[in-house]
């Protein structure tokens, strides 16, 4: 009888185990693969070296003055809207896939710049320096302080312009001087006036202040327009000039120069290289008769080929509107080669952290501060071919 119990219990289980729903096997955990990144749009139509690419970082912006980034996010001074954006590219590809507005509410501005302790945005515009800061992390600025006001300009386009941070801590800043081809200024005697009255000592010169806007001093003077101010590793300084507008005669006035503390740049009295016994200093380079040299960067990284570094690049806002490419030679004598060439309107440049070049181009409308609504302003972005 035991044995017929036995017997039953294990047919029982034998039925019911086979009966019985299986678990279902325990799959391998899937992994999803990034979405790939879309390939940056190139340029064929604008010209670089050989072993070089250009390629559309961001395209959509209205007339971009100013660039400085902070390692993450590149952010643009706009001339008409009087915005700063801030665009970021989230997923690194090379292109900024984020645009928001960091601030607003500023006239005309034309320079930007990153404190390097604070990592406050410093931004220039028509007469005033003003500091921003994000202290809630947001990607909008909510404190706005004037660090200096009241300085003096003729127009939109003659006022304060570039700004950047010296390796001493200080601001620099330029600052444009009254017109001579447009009867603006009246020379006699070595003495020049600007509407009847005394031109003002800050007109034509490049100014250093403390951070917070205090001892402004003149750094140095007889520049016409000075437009952009950048230092090298070693620790000089270097700015652009916009000459005269006429297009005519020999060239004169759109330069660059290795800027000297209380150095004399000549004008208005002197134009391009002076006499021997003028007293004023001769610029590096002498670019071509209105091209209007304005953005200006050292090349420090390690992305292009090593040849480039410690060269200088400088927008060429006019005629002949391209980026030019300067440098020592052999003979430790300073050149100037095309880089990028067939541009719209470049006006700033800028070394990312990636090592690349960007290049703000406003693609303007009928006139230079005029955006065309059907031709937005581009920044691209130029690295070597590895």
């Amino acid at each position: 009888m035991l044995k017929f119990w036995i017997v039953l219990a294990l047919l029982f289980a034998f039925v019911g185990c086979d009966s019985a729903t299986p678990p279902p096997p325990t799959a391998a955990p899937t992994e999803i693969p990034p979405t790939p990144a879309a390939a940056p749009e190139i340029e064929p139509d604008i010209i670089v070296p050989d072993g070089f690419e250009i390629t559309v970082a961001y395209r959509g912006l209205e007339l971009p003055t100013a660039l400085a980034s902070d390692g993450k996010h590149l952010y643009v001074t706009e001339f008409q809207s009087g915005l700063v954006k801030r665009l970021t590219d989230t997923n690194g590809d090379g292109v900024f896939d984020n645009n928001t507005v960091f601030a607003d509410g500023f006239k005309f501005p034309r320079g930007i710049a990153i404190e390097p302790k604070t990592g406050e945005i410093y931004v220039s515009s028509l007469g005033q320096i003003n500091a921003l800061r994000d202290t809630n992390n947001d990607g909008v600025a909510d404190e706005n302080r004037v660090i200096i006001d009241n300085l003096f300009y003729v127009d939109a386009s003659h006022a304060n312009n570039g700004i950047a941070f010296g390796p001493d801590g200080k601001l620099y800043i330029t600052e444009g001087h009254p017109r001579q081809n447009q009867i603006q200024i009246n020379l006699k005697n070595k003495r020049v006036r600007y509407k009847d009255k005394p031109v003002p000592e800050w007109a034509g010169t490049i100014l250093r202040a403390d951070p917070d806007g205090k001892n402004i001093e003149i750094f140095a003077k007889g520049f016409r327009n000075p437009y952009a101010v950048a230092f090298d590793a070693q620790g000089k300084l270097y700015a652009t000039d916009n000459g005269e507008d006429l297009k005519q005669g020999k060239p004169e006035g759109d330069e660059l120069n290795l800027i000297e503390q209380g150095g004399d740049y000549g004008f208005p009295f002197f134009l391009g290289d002076p006499p021997p016994d003028s007293g004023t200093r001769a610029p590096l380079i002498n670019f071509p008769q209105a091209s209007s040299p304005n953005g200006l960067v050292v090349y420090q990284a390690d992305q292009f080929p090593s040849k480039y570094r410690g060269n200088l690049f400088v927008a060429l806002f006019s005629d002949p509107r391209r980026v030019a490419r300067v440098f020592q030679d052999a003979s430790g004598e300073w050149r100037f080669e095309d880089f990028v060439t067939h541009l719209n309107r470049p006006i700033d440049l800028l070394v990312g952290a990636d090592g690349a070049l960007y290049i703000a181009d406003m693609n303007s409308g009928a006139g230079r501060n005029t955006a065309d609504p059907n031709n937005p302003a581009v920044i691209y972005r130029v690295t070597a071919i590895k």
